[in-house]
């Protein structure tokens, strides 16, 4: 599996009519010495090699707070949150060859009439004085604003088909003694419907051999669970 980080030196104007700037990605914007709450246009040219038998996702660890997302200017998708990774399928708009990632970021600042009590952006311990950028007064809020892209943005590149996202395993132990585990996978198949093979090794500390799963199933295209 081929990863390609996107962290790195971008540019970025707070309008149409500002010049771009570098800024460091990923960073807190506040602690790159923009004190701004509201809207940040981040963007950034970089190039990749693509094989046809593979797809791509492009993959955010954490975005503060709203953010919507373009690739080569086609809006790919959006999100809400602070601590959440998500990411988005681009094999059908990701070029061999050089790329436009645009990113625009909302941090807005929140009034004093809800913030803290009747908050709307849920941002844990970096809406507290003593832990984030800047300071909070029960008469004119917060000081200072968290905002940009704080944690690691990367295009990941996979089969046509791979395993998505992650797999839950569930052990319990029978009256018997013996164990049972339940395994939960779902298998995302951008392929044509297929039959494949599974094989499921089981191994642990104690064991005095190793157990081995070997099954055939059939994928449909698209997610199989």
């Amino acid at each position: 599996m081929k990863t390609l980080s996107l962290n790195g030196i971008w540019k970025y104007r707070l309008n149409e009519q500002e010049k771009y700037r570098d800024i460091q990605v990923p960073s807190n914007w506040y602690l790159q010495g923009l004190n701004h709450s509201g809207k940040v246009y981040y963007k950034r040219m970089f190039e990749i090699s693509t094989k046809k038998d593979k797809d791509y996702y492009l993959i955010f660890k954490g975005v503060d707070y709203f953010c919507k997302v373009k690739l080569n200017e086609r809006l790919i998708g959006k999100h809400e949150g602070y601590f959440q990774e998500f990411s988005f399928p681009i094999t059908d708009i990701l070029k061999d060859g050089e790329n436009l990632l645009e990113v625009e970021v909302d941090s807005p600042r929140e009034s004093v009439d809800i913030w803290p009590n009747k908050k709307h952006l849920i941002k844990g311990i970096f809406n507290h004085h003593d832990t984030r950028p800047g300071s909070w007064d029960p008469e004119y809020g917060q000081d200072r604003n968290t905002g940009g892209i704080w944690n690691d943005i990367l295009i990941r590149e996979k089969g046509k088909i791979h395993i998505d996202k992650n797999i839950k395993i569930s052990p319990l132990l029978l009256k018997d003694g013996r164990a049972r585990l339940d395994i939960d996978i779902t298998l995302n198949n951008s392929d044509s419907p297929q039959e494949i093979e599974i094989i499921l090794e089981i191994s642990g500390i104690g064991f005095k051999e190793n157990f081995e799963i070997d099954k055939k199933i059939f994928l449909s295209s698209g997610r199989n669970h």
